[in-house]
């Protein structure tokens, strides 16, 4: 650089030095020649170089002066900072609410839930439900099926819908339901429960499933709902083993028996005609 500068007269360095200091001031001067201009090009390049390293430089002092102050003070903070939990303004925050109460064990409670906060967000999701969920279906099995048998469903192809919206909701509590709302929920869904026969079943036993109490009634009718329509489904398949359209499969076998009698004469007949 300095080489440059010396073949410059002394005229035209005076000019490049006053253009450099009007520069860094903020003036946004204007190269009175081309010379001028080019002599000047790579120094401004320089100078904002330097400009940026300066305040990276300064950036970096300060936030290991602030996280020396919080690690010694508030050194929990610290580790979340430093894990990047929280930044450095959140932590100073709460340091700062620590410092206005410090005779205050309670503000300080208080102020590292904030800082818990911060971190994460609580999970109050309930996963309990599925097990009264396979006690209902087992009982009501039982119940409407008596001596037939019912295939058992797979646990996994429960109504996904309805498992899902329970585990993204709390607990409420269960409220009876009256026969009247019942028969509307069984009408709504065209299911053909006996809506007096459910709630006598339930009324009869505290509303329990198994050993659980029962959370969900709506989900009750639509196990026994399930279940009716498995139940009809067996009934009709045992049907159709024993006929192939109007007749039975004993009869179909009579028929081709006689049938097959009658043949045989037939062709004895014609051999002794024959003879």
């Amino acid at each position: 650089m300095i080489s440059t500068i010396e073949k410059l007269s002394d005229e035209t360095a005076g000019k490049l030095f006053k253009h450099i200091l009007r520069y860094v001031n903020d003036q946004s001067p204007t190269p009175e020649n081309e010379i001028l201009d080019l002599v000047f090009e790579p120094i401004k390049n320089q100078l904002k170089r330097d400009l940026n390293k300066y305040k990276k430089t300064k950036a970096d002092r300060s936030l290991n002066g602030r996280m020396g102050n919080l690690k010694r003070y508030n050194p929990d903070l610290y580790r979340q900072v430093a894990d990047n939990q929280i930044t450095i303004d959140e932590a100073e925050k709460i340091a700062s609410h620590r410092k206005a109460s410090p005779s205050d064990n309670s503000d300080n409670k208080t102020s590292q839930t904030l800082a818990n906060v911060a971190v994460s967000v609580s999970d109050n999701v309930s996963v309990s439900d599925s097990v009264n969920d396979i006690l209902l279906e087992k009982e009501t099995k039982e119940y409407l099926g008596q001596n037939e048998k019912i295939e058992e469903f797979d646990s996994v192809e429960l109504e996904a819908e309805e498992s899902f919206q329970k585990k993204v909701a709390r607990k409420t509590r269960f409220s009876k339901p009256t026969v009247e709302e019942i028969h509307e929920y069984c009408f709504e869904r065209n299911n053909g429960i006996d809506a007096q026969r459910f709630f006598d079943h339930y009324e009869s036993n505290g509303w329990m499933v198994g050993k659980t109490k029962m959370k969900d009634w709506k989900a009750a009718v639509r196990t026994w709902e399930r279940n009716s329509n498995n139940k009809n489904q067996n009934q009709n398949g045992q049907q159709q083993e024993r006929f192939v359209g109007r007749q039975s499969i004993d009869t179909i076998q009579h028929n081709a028996n006689v049938g097959y009698e009658a043949a045989e004469r037939i062709r004895k007949q014609m051999l002794g005609d024959a003879n």
